[in-house]
């Protein structure tokens, strides 16, 4: 259970198995028992699943949780600023382990919902999704049970990942998963690496203790780094133990960017996501793993293995090679100091602008300006009735 649902009730305005907030921003649904009126139990895990306005890609994604053979979960949808599509989408599904809140000020990047979502979760594991991703059926149970055996703070699955499609006859459109994360990544080389090796995301389980050491996630705003790689980097400092994994368990899509458009990739609706459904519900993980196999390139499992940035002049590319290595990797882990955070400015690299030019890709709008980010995300925590991160 979210602890949103612990608003007072007064917030509250009561339908038959429903409550729905006064504010639309609130709204949250929590459906009851018929029986006992009573809200259904907290979960294991909280899968957090950040999203703006793909309504037609976030059904896909919410299904491939539905699937899941691993079944003890709480799935929080979270809207960043969305319309009224998303909210109809979610409010579609009528299981109880389902919650949505859509937050009252754009954020315009995952790092608000997923920092918003994690801070609201009260269950002992936290898992994130993006919403054009989607989960194998085993993801869950394969990542808890490797993380219950080990002991782990953090596992970081495999996802197969599709930059092409290609037509099919059941009037999709067939994603070549041609790239896979690497099975084993040295944690040293995350640092020194592009943020491949982490992404994306939604093979990402860990608990929420850690979560709370390791703090929110970093606005691209005000960091080199994309966010993700930062929270990694940040965990490892925090002496997580990590978990990877060697089998695929997550479907991870970018192949919108097929379709340039002045409106964004966002506005076309995905045929991808069209056939990965119908897929997911009626091929067993073995024969989905199969052909990933055979979709795979030569050399497609080093995705990420790339330098942290790539500097075009002579003298930016002798930078990058001083800052980002295993010596200043190790240095980070000591002390803490990110010398590319220092160095890379010379080679040309500014805080934020990886992030820019992909929100403009996907959503042809420009982000929205957010003059103080922290402050941000503990107001809009704190309208939801969660505890502002420490």
């Amino acid at each position: 259970m979210l602890r949103a649902d612990l608003l007072k009730i007064r917030k509250w305005e009561l339908a038959p198995g429903l409550q729905v907030a006064k504010k639309p921003y609130l709204w949250h649904f929590i459906h009851m028992s018929s029986a006992t009126g009573a809200t259904h139990q907290v979960g294991k895990v909280t899968v957090v699943l950040a999203t703006y306005n793909r309504p037609d890609v976030l059904r896909v994604a919410i299904r491939s949780v539905l699937r899941q053979t691993f079944k003890d979960w709480t799935l929080a949808v979270v809207g960043d600023h969305c319309d009224s599509r998303t909210e109809q989408v979610v409010h579609s599904f009528s299981d109880e382990r389902i919650s949505y809140m859509n937050l009252p000020t754009r954020f315009g990047e995952q790092a608000g919902p997923n920092s918003v979502g994690m801070a609201l979760s009260g269950t002992e594991y936290i898992a994130l999704l993006n919403h054009d991703d989607v989960f194998l059926p085993d993801h869950l149970e394969v990542a808890l049970k490797a993380m219950e055996a080990s002991g782990g703070d953090l596992f970081l699955g495999r996802a197969a990942i599709a930059r092409t499609s290609v037509d099919h006859e059941n009037g999709g459109r067939r994603p070549i998963f041609g790239l896979l994360n690497p099975a084993r990544r040295p944690l040293s080389m995350i640092f020194h690496r592009h943020n491949g090796l982490v992404e994306p995301v939604s093979t990402w389980i860990f608990t929420s203790a850690l979560a709370r050491r390791v703090g929110p996630w970093n606005s691209h705003r005000d960091i080199l780094r994309l966010p993700p790689q930062d929270w990694i980097l940040r965990a490892w400092r925090a002496d997580a133990r990590f978990i990877f994994s060697k089998d695929v368990t997550v479907l991870s899509l970018a192949t919108q960017y097929q379709y340039p458009s002045e409106k964004g990739s966002y506005s076309r609706e995905s045929a991808e996501h069209k056939y990965l459904d119908i897929l997911l519900e009626n091929a067993d993980n073995l024969s989905i793993r199969s052909q990933i196999e055979e979709d795979l390139d030569p050399g497609g499992g080093m995705q990420g293995m790339t330098r942290v940035y790539g500097a075009h002049s002579p003298l930016g590319r002798l930078l990058v090679k001083l800052a980002a290595n295993p010596v200043t990797a190790i240095a980070y882990r000591v002390t803490g100091l990110d010398i590319c955070s220092v160095l890379l400015p010379f080679a040309g690299a500014r805080k934020g602008e990886g992030m820019e030019h992909l929100f403009k890709l996907r959503t042809g709008i420009d982000q929205p300006f957010i003059e103080n980010y922290r402050f941000l995300l503990d107001r809009t925590i704190s309208q939801f009735g969660g505890e502002k991160w420490t």
